[in-house]
């Protein structure tokens, strides 16, 4: 099985992922993996977080998983005022994604137009994770359970996600959210 996607693989995991990165215990980790493509939307995602109030903001850390034609463009979004926490690490095998799904808080999955399914969604939700999905992504109505095992926001409004991640932000950090999402 190329998955490590238990309680147990989470604290073997979680703290040296995120020390690799230069992420402490406090920061909140939103996970994006996928193509960098307008149709996915990554940029929306940074857009949020910059609506965020400060206090959340800073503790955010982005980590882009994949690459594509918008890498360029997200590297300097997030360095443009307000800045926001971001790491791009590219493309990475199945077998290594176990350890970034266990050092995220969140998946954000932001797509703009209709995602068939969204596999993405069930590999976070099979590690624990819960997950803010735009409504155009297709497991919405079947794996995403608000305030249980994520959010669901209306795609293309950065405000709207904005918002789905703040309420987001009670289900981070519990044992028995990360339970149910493994459900």
């Amino acid at each position: 099985m190329l998955f490590r996607s238990t309680e147990a693989d989470r604290e073997l995991l979680r703290r040296p992922t995120r020390q690799k990165l230069g992420i402490n215990d406090s920061q909140i980790v939103i996970l994006f993996s996928g193509k960098l493509s307008p149709r996915k939307a990554p940029d929306l995602l940074v857009q949020a977080v910059k609506l965020l109030s400060c206090e959340v903001r800073e503790r955010v850390v982005l980590v882009f998983l994949g690459s594509g034609e918008l890498m360029m463009d997200l590297k300097n979004l997030v360095q443009a005022n307000p800045p926001v926490k971001a790491h791009f690490l590219g493309f990475q095998n199945q077998s290594a994604l176990s350890q970034f799904y266990h050092a995220a808080d969140l998946l954000v999955l932001p797509s703009l137009t209709s995602e068939t399914w969204g596999l993405v969604v069930n590999e976070a939700l099979h590690h624990g994770v819960p997950c803010v999905v735009s409504d155009k992504v297709g497991c919405a109505p079947d794996l995403i359970k608000p305030g249980v095992t994520g959010e669901v926001f209306e795609a293309d409004s950065a405000k709207d996600l904005a918002s789905a991640l703040q309420r987001a932000l009670r289900l981070i950090g519990r044992s028995e959210v990360r339970e149910g999402c493994r459900k």
